[in-house]
């Protein structure tokens, strides 16, 4: 916050593309920094432009060691974001996505629809992929699987993604011999998309054999995939806002202790792409639907054994066996899973919102939310919206 009463000049030098990003720093430029704010892509001459503007503090996001390099030679403070691909030249304050936890937060959703075979598809040498695969590996281990991985690289001339390792054959061809029903994260939303292209030019049809999830939740590059792709949310608005209000203290005159922030994802919006339950028993496939279907209602474990008409006993064990829960345990799952939707995507008081998910009470729903999140369900709507 501006203690002085002066506006600070500060650059953001950020790709335009990074859309949530600056809405996260311009939300602060605006209304808590008071700062005059300009953006600057790290395509252009941003030497230049701190040169005639001589800013008090820099954002950046998107460059590379040597201009990282420069910009601290130029500026008293700067402000890194997802930074940790850089080797020498790293800001001393960073926020980062915990790109861990979205690997983790990928598998996770995979795993709750029950897919028996899981795989990674990556980028090779890219930090930020090589994180969210090894959380991704790392849930799927604990849970008892294995996970496959799958590098493609960028083509700069073709515009497109295309294999890294020919002689594992084409894209088309390794999703052809992926055992079926199978789950599968992409590093990013870009990447994902070409995935379920893939799958429809080979015939696979998405999700019923194969469902696949994304990370980032661009808006525009999910709603353009064919179909619709499910994405982990990084929260880059929040991740802006922490930024700025990183480098607002620094201006400022403080002393930051905790120098690398590592935000987690806010949840998985799920779309078409993950969209089905692939569990081959059809008894838990049964209940995975009545559960869904009736989240918003109070039902419980009866309701769902009467429905199927089956026995308690015969229920719990199919869902040991199958997902690696009760049956009990899945519906918090989805009821909470409901309720971060909710939270993330609506302003209902969070009365209402309990009752939507099948809580009897606020109370109970805030004690099951931060049971499973850690934290209440004001805090996180709080972290996922920036406010």
């Amino acid at each position: 916050m501006m203690l002085d009463g002066k506006r600070k000049n500060v650059l953001a030098i950020v790709p335009w593309e990074h859309r949530n990003l600056l809405r996260g720093i311009s939300a602060y430029a605006n209304y808590e920094g008071l700062w005059h704010l300009e953006v600057f892509p790290p395509s252009s001459d941003f030497v230049t432009a701190i040169h005639r503007r001589k800013p008090d503090g820099v954002l950046i996001a998107g460059l590379d060691d040597n201009a990282v390099k420069q910009v601290k030679e130029l500026v008293p403070f700067v402000v890194g974001i997802d930074t940790t691909n850089l080797s020498e030249h790293r800001p001393q304050i960073e926020v980062n996505s915990d790109d861990l936890a979205v690997g983790q937060a990928g598998a996770e959703h995979l795993l709750a629809m029950g897919h028996g075979h899981y795989a990674f598809v990556g980028i090779p040498n890219d930090w930020v992929s090589g994180q969210r695969w090894r959380g991704f590996q790392a849930e799927i281990a604990r849970k008892g699987y294995n996970a496959e991985l799958y590098e493609i690289s960028w083509d700069d001339n073709a515009k497109d993604y295309v294999p890294a390792d020919l002689s594992k054959g084409s894209l088309s061809n390794w999703l052809l011999n992926l055992p079926k029903p199978a789950g599968i994260m992409g590093w990013g939303d870009g990447i994902s998309r070409v995935i379920c292209r893939a799958c429809r030019d080979c015939g696979l049809r998405v999700p019923d054999e194969i469902a696949v999830i994304g990370s980032e939740n661009d808006d525009l590059m999910t709603e353009m995939s064919d179909p619709p792709l499910s994405s982990v949310v990084v929260p880059w608005r929040q991740i802006g806002n922490t930024a700025a209000a990183m480098l607002d203290r620094l201006m400022n005159g403080a002393t930051i202790k905790n120098q690398r922030q590592f935000i987690p994802p806010s949840g998985v919006e799920q779309r078409q792409s993950t969209g089905a339950v692939s569990v081959a028993d059809q008894e838990v496939r049964d209940a995975l639907f009545f559960m869904r279907d009736n989240v918003s209602t109070n039902f419980n474990v009866d309701d769902v054994v009467t429905a199927l008409s089956t026995t308690r006993r015969a229920l719990e064990r199919k869902f040991r066996a199958v997902l690696g829960r009760s049956p009990l345990e899945e519906i918090r799952r989805i009821r909470i899973e409901r309720a971060r939707q909710l939270l993330m995507h609506s302003d209902l008081p969070l009365k209402q919102l309990a009752e939507r998910c099948g809580f009897t009470s606020a109370s109970w729903f805030n004690v099951a939310f931060r049971q499973v999140t850690g934290q209440s369900p004001g805090a996180f709507r709080r972290h996922v919206k920036g406010s």
